[in-house]
């Protein structure tokens, strides 16, 4: 007795194309604007080399990196492919690469959405006098006070007794 199996189909190629994903950021990572973003690819090509890599935000190009830093670890050895994207405005962004090996073949990896917040407010607290601190009159008040800000520093802070101004200061101590 003979039997014969259904077909399969294969391919021959001469040239696989690389594999390629989004290692930093994140997807969901959170930035203040405006925002630095360290972008990293794990680039690899199963036949021969990578050649370089381009970064996306949706359909527009960031730059093309075709140096790359060799990377060690339990998955192996691969090609790390990393690119600095400075000055992100607010928005939400939708970030790619794709790898291109000596071959011509390309692959593009999954996305990862990131997002682009406006800077926080600046805040303000008076650390000296103390809450419910008493003074004899007549008396000199130091008032002093911890400000923060992110990314720059504040500028200036106004002080007030009440709705009466006492003063702006806009140098900071050393």
């Amino acid at each position: 007795a003979m039997t014969t199996s259904a077909p399969v189909d294969i391919s021959v190629v001469t040239n696989l194309p690389p594999r390629v994903k989004l290692i930093s950021p994140y997807d969901g990572a959170k930035y203040f604007a405006p925002a630095t973003v360290a972008i990293c690819a794990d680039a690899r090509d199963p036949d021969g080399t990578v050649t370089s890599v381009e970064f996306f935000a949706g359909t527009n190009s960031l730059a093309v990196v075709t140096n790359s830093t060799v990377v060690t670890n339990h998955e192996g050895i691969y090609d790390q492919f990393c690119f600095t994207w400075s000055g992100v405005a607010t928005g939400a962004y939708t970030l790619t690469v794709m790898a291109t090996d000596n071959g011509g073949a390309t692959s593009t990896s999954a996305p990862v959405c990131i997002t682009v917040m406006p800077p926080p407010l600046p805040s303000v607290k008076i650390t000296n006098p103390k809450d419910g601190e008493t003074f004899v009159a007549p008396a000199k008040v130091t008032i002093c006070s911890a400000t923060r800000y992110f990314p720059d520093r504040v500028a200036s802070v106004q002080y007030f007794a009440d709705a009466t101004s006492l003063g702006i200061v806009t140098n900071r101590p050393s």
